[in-house]
């Protein structure tokens, strides 16, 4: 029987949640890397990965058989965020893994909704005791999974009464999630006003100021509009305009540009605010324009957001990696197939090219990445070219690296060589 993660559906489940109950295969086994880093201080970017409930083949602990959704463009991010729509969603250790092997930030998701969400709302905020029970519950499941934080989503009414409590519950989750986990992240969506109503504002104002204050940043709603992006940056202040994460949803539902492929025009009028952006479902690629054609068009659509996302730089002079991307028709080792069928696992990702793909493709060369053959995973880069002339070169650029170099560096690598 595989192991899996499931998410936490009510307020008893997570209240009695126990560490003891778990498998040690549903923890993360990596550590965030501390050799990737972003020059200055440059707006944010996050995913918010929504993607048809959730929990597909993502969950098994040890992988399977199959194939799935990946990820692979983590040079442009900052943090990951796990979402379904239950009570507590705890990001399968498969996206914490190779996140974390990328410098990359994961997040789980707290979500209450509608009139189940406002009975939980009134039951853990009914005072201090109360939401700090949940509050300690959640830090513990963090720690025992390894993620680095949580959304917090409350899509319901919340009686005048207990806003107050629900702003502590936020202050005293970041506070706690900071002094258990260095660099923590706790982030606030857009949803619930001061006064308890219901009522998505689409920046920042005075209307949500409150929880951003007494978090780490604020997850805007995707209606905004340029006077919108500017009010928000005025209300955070030059010091934390970085902390306000635009909401960009890639399906469109009232974004402007209207996602998909033109996500990039909503992240234009973003950077032009000087704001960080949060692009909710970027699995509409593989939702949507088909599974048999997800890496070119996966790398078409990242293409196209490449200049509004800063870069990751590599920083340490030791690298190695395989380009495995996380599944494969086959497993190979050294070389060899030592599994001949279709596999599933991204902890198994390798550290990923610091450059798109898609942008190093022209008439004379192509740099893209293949299951057909590998060394080490399910598969390898593939590059292609021809050069007129004898002495002429081709270059193919990989990473972005800052490293220092005191001695004789050895650089190794293996091909094979194609007709």
């Amino acid at each position: 029987m595989r192991e899996d993660i499931t998410p936490l559906k009510s307020l008893e489940a997570v209240l009695s949640w126990q560490s003891s109950s778990q498998t040690e295969l549903a923890k993360s086994t990596v550590e965030i890397s501390h050799s990737f880093n972003r020059c200055g201080d440059t707006p944010k970017t996050l995913v918010c990965h929504d993607m048809a409930g959730g929990y597909l083949n993502d969950r098994f602990v040890a992988g399977c058989d199959g194939s799935g959704y990946r990820f692979y463009h983590w040079q442009y991010l900052d943090m990951f965020i796990y979402f379904s729509h239950h009570l507590v969603t705890i990001p399968p250790p498969c996206w914490t893994n190779t996140a974390h092997r990328h410098g990359v930030q994961v997040l789980g998701t707290f979500i209450t909704e509608w009139n189940d969400g406002k009975q939980v709302c009134s039951e853990f905020l009914q005072s201090a005791r109360d939401y700090r029970g949940l509050v300690n519950k959640m830090v513990e499941i963090m720690k025992y999974y390894g993620f680095d934080g949580w959304l917090i989503n409350i899509e319901n009414v919340i009686e005048e009464d207990k806003v107050s409590h629900l702003r502590e519950f936020v202050a005293y989750l970041t506070q706690r999630c900071h002094s258990e986990i260095t660099g923590s992240k706790v982030i606030w969506y857009d949803s619930v006003t001061r006064s308890g109503e219901l009522k998505w504002q689409d920046q920042l104002n005075e209307e949500n100021k409150m929880f951003f204050d007494a978090c780490d940043g604020i997850f805007l709603n995707y209606n905004w509009d340029e006077t919108k992006l500017q009010t928000s940056y005025n209300m955070a202040g030059t010091k934390r305009a970085h902390d306000v994460f635009v909401g960009v949803d890639v399906f469109g539902r009232g974004c402007p540009g209207g996602g998909g492929y033109n996500s990039c025009e909503a992240m234009t009028k973003i950077r032009q605010a000087n704001l960080s952006a949060a692009i909710f479902a970027q699995g509409w690629v593989y939702e949507t324009q088909g599974a048999e054609n997800f890496t070119k068009n996966e790398d078409r659509f990242w293409q196209l957001l490449h200049d509004h996302c800063s870069t990751s730089t590599f920083t340490s002079p030791l690298l190695c990696t395989s380009f495995c991307q996380g599944e494969g028709q086959k497993y190979f080792c050294k070389g060899e197939v030592v599994k001949d069928r279709p596999w599933y696992n991204l902890s198994l990702q390798q550290i990923q090219p610091s450059f798109n793909m898609h942008g190093q493709r022209s008439e004379v060369k192509s740099l893209e990445f293949t299951t057909s053959d590998g060394y080490l995973g399910g598969g390898c880069l593939l590059l292609r070219g021809e050069v007129e002339r004898e002495k002429e070169k081709l270059w193919f650029n990989l990473f972005q690296l800052d490293a220092p170099v005191s001695t004789a560096l050895t650089v190794t690598f293996t091909s094979k060589g194609g007709s």
